[in-house]
């Protein structure tokens, strides 16, 4: 899932012309976003995980 995913809407109103424009324009920005993004994700689950594991050791 891309940063260009909400830019679909644009194809079915705005043409489909204007919605590749915005796509290529932001591509770059959804390729860090995406890295971002799994970093975020890793983080928060290896933090649960950890928590989960702790949690379960301190038993």
């Amino acid at each position: 899932m891309t940063i260009g995913y909400p830019f679909r809407f644009y194809t079915k109103t705005a043409g489909f012309n204007i919605a590749e424009g915005v796509n290529t324009y932001f591509e770059p920005i959804s390729l860090i976003g995406n890295l971002v993004l799994y970093f975020i994700i890793s983080v928060i689950v290896g933090f649960v995980v950890h928590k989960l594991v702790v949690h379960k050791l301190m038993r």
